[in-house]
Order: C-alpha cells, then sequence, then structure tokens
C-alpha cells in the first residue's frame, strides 16, 4: 500500500517563534550550514515537510508524531527532503521507504510525503 501526506502553508506566516520547537538539536545546527535559503525559510519548510510526512504515515501508526521524534534533511536545490525517526527502529523504518517533495507557488509552500508501506503477506 502507498500512504501520501500533503501540507500547505503560508510563505508569509510569522514562524520566528516555532523553530526550537518543531527541529530536533541536529537539525538547529544544521541551518548554519543551509546556504540556500534563510532560516525562517528553512522553518517553513520544516514544518510544512512534517506535516506531510505525518499526514502520510497516521494510517500506518495510529498515534500521534511529535515534530522532535522526525529529522529531516532538506534539499534546497532539489527541493526534496528526507525524513528519519529520532528514537524509533519501527518508524525509521517506515520513514525509510519514504521520499518528501516540496515547492512554492506564489505565496504558498506546498510539501509532499509518499511512502510504501510493507506488504504483508
Amino acid at each position: 500500500m502507498e500512504f501520501i501526506g500533503i501540507d500547505v502553508e503560508s510563505c508569509t506566516a510569522d514562524v520566528t517563534k516555532i523553530g526550537k520547537l518543531i527541529m530536533t538539536p541536529r537539525e538547529l545546527q544544521r541551518r548554519s550550514i543551509v546556504d540556500a535559503v534563510t532560516f525562517d525559510e528553512l522553518t517553513r519548510v520544516t514544518f510544512c515537510a512534517k506535516e506531510a510526512v505525518f499526514k502520510a504515515i497516521f494510517p500506518l501508526v495510529a498515534r500521534f508524531v511529535d515534530f522532535q521524534e522526525v529529522a529531516l534533511t532538506v534539499n534546497a536545490d532539489t527541493q526534496t527532503f528526507e525524513a528519519r525517526a529520532c528514537n524509533d527502529d519501527n518508524l525509521d523504518g517506515l520513514l525509510r521507504r519514504g521520499i518528501g517533495k516540496f515547492g512554492i507557488f506564489g505565496s504558498v509552500l506546498i510539501s509532499s510525503f509518499f511512502c510504501e508501506a510493507a506488504r504483508r503477506a
């Protein structure tokens, strides 16, 4: 089975106060090496992308997944991202079967995450 999550956010929303809430410590450290985007842009992409991840995986995990449980690696050049679980091997196995994409269309940021669940015999 395949699952997809989509999220849409405004590019003009104030995100100055949510970075530390939605980003893992490692993501916050990486922000200093991301040249292609500003911290606010990276925060918006992170928020929107994680929301897409959560929407895609919810039918599979049937529980709330916190922002701190998932870490993203964002590639601004290809407008893609990878998601990894921070402390849950089962969740990590699921996320590793997924791929994320984001794009800006006017004043709207759209993220999608597509993952394939393990086939059941």
